[in-house]
């Protein structure tokens, strides 16, 4: 479901990594100077009728249900993109560490961004939501999980 983005900042050396649970995480939109915060998380923008997700299915956006929020297609300038394995399960080189989820890493290629929607708060401050499509078939064995990003080529 797209937990977490890579990308490069200008004037930066090392790529950044940001993940939805980290709070005003923010992802890179094409055009834009600055990156905008991810979503909405539980406790943010008290009183807001955004939704608490980072996450925004095209099966709703189709069905209207994001029209309230005025929203605009956004595309997100990032190199990689990770999903979390949907079950935890042993490291066996660490077999004494706690069970966790497997982190996957996928590259996007020269041209493509996800697509995301942009919409602005009643306050008037911005957040943009992941874009998701069903999970392609060659991955869902692999993360076992029904959503992924939408990778649209630009």
């Amino acid at each position: 479901m797209c937990g977490g983005v890579e990308f490069r900042v200008p004037g930066k050396v090392e790529p950044v990594r940001t993940y939805f649970p980290v709070p005003l995480a923010r992802l890179p939109i094409q055009g834009r100077d600055q990156p905008v915060v991810w979503g909405r998380r539980q406790g943010e923008i008290d009183g807001s009728p955004l939704p608490v997700t980072g996450w925004a299915r095209q099966d709703s956006i189709d069905h209207h249900k994001w029209d309230r929020f005025n929203p605009t297609i956004a595309y997100l300038e990032v190199d990689k993109f990770m999903e979390k394995a949907a079950h935890e399960t042993i490291d066996p080189e660490h077999p004494k560490r706690k069970p966790s989820r497997k982190s996957y890493w996928f590259d996007l290629k020269d041209g493509e961004a996800i697509e995301a929607l942009l919409v602005r708060t009643p306050q008037g401050e911005e957040r943009v939501y992941v874009v998701t499509v069903p999970t392609p078939a060659e991955y869902f064995e692999l993360i076992e999980h029904e959503r992924w990003p939408k990778v649209v080529r630009l």
